[in-house]
């Protein structure tokens, strides 16, 4: 078998745990890897996420663990803190850092980056880049 055949059969849900955390009060989540430690990764995370948008953050979330995994399991360099990443059009984020979160410092144990929307703040989607209009295309 050869290393497409497979990372193609490599399954990132089996060696990696999603949890999320429900904070209540503003029906916002925080959800979090466990494991990535284990495949040579930083854990990932994204805060604030409106809990109707969970099972979507869960996919992209797992599709960059999977990407992340294929690289290094394949010798290619890995993502890089501070690097930006797109999905598609729409989803481009930039893996940063963020304080821990009070109260649950042990989950931040290993190394661990935040997917942040910084990169998409402000651009038109009607030209898909930063410009002028300042996003209001998009209203």
């Amino acid at each position: 078998m050869d290393a497409q055949e497979d990372d193609n059969e490599f399954d990132i849900q089996e060696h990696v745990t999603l949890h999320v955390v429900s904070n209540g009060v503003d029906q916002t989540g925080w959800m979090h890897t466990h494991g990535m430690d284990k495949l040579g990764c930083a854990d990932l995370e994204i805060r604030g996420i409106p809990l109707f948008l969970m099972e979507s953050a869960a996919r992209l979330m797992n599709h960059v663990a999977q990407y992340m995994a294929a690289c290094v399991r394949n010798g290619e360099p890995p993502v890089k803190l501070g690097q930006v990443m797109s999905t598609s059009p729409y989803a481009t984020f930039r893996f940063v850092r963020l304080d821990p979160i009070p109260g649950d410092e042990a989950h931040f144990a290993h190394e661990r980056w935040a997917l942040s929307d910084e990169p998409m703040r402000g651009r038109c989607g009607e030209c898909e880049s930063s410009c002028a209009c300042g996003g209001e295309r998009l209203n």
